[in-house]
């Protein structure tokens, strides 16, 4: 867990705005139990193409920090690594709140 707060994420956006690199706006998402929404996050731009070629509407990858994604997201929000890949990771938004008070 410690290597993937500190690692880097792919996101796929909709949306690329040069004075904004590091913003998102509107990420790719999905949904899990409950409908609870999660961020999609990749754990490499390759792992991250088959969802964008899917959605070409998520044409922009942007490359961001995970620990700086965490703090960020909204609450109720969690996150799921590399869906569709049999190596992933799903946390729930109360997953993240506890992360998240580590990482401040």
């Amino acid at each position: 867990m410690n290597y993937f707060i500190r690692a880097d994420a792919s996101i796929l956006d909709t949306e690329f705005k040069p004075d904004e690199p590091g913003k998102l706006h509107n990420p790719l998402m999905q949904y899990g139990p409950n409908d609870v929404p999660l961020l999609a996050l990749f754990s490499s731009a390759k792992r991250a193409q088959p969802h964008g070629k899917r959605r070409p509407e998520y044409r922009y990858l942007k490359v961001l920090p995970v620990a700086s994604l965490i703090r960020a997201m909204a609450p109720g929000v969690g996150l799921v690594l590399n869906p569709g890949w049999k190596v992933g990771l799903q946390l729930p938004p109360e997953e993240l709140d506890r992360i998240r008070s580590y990482i401040k």
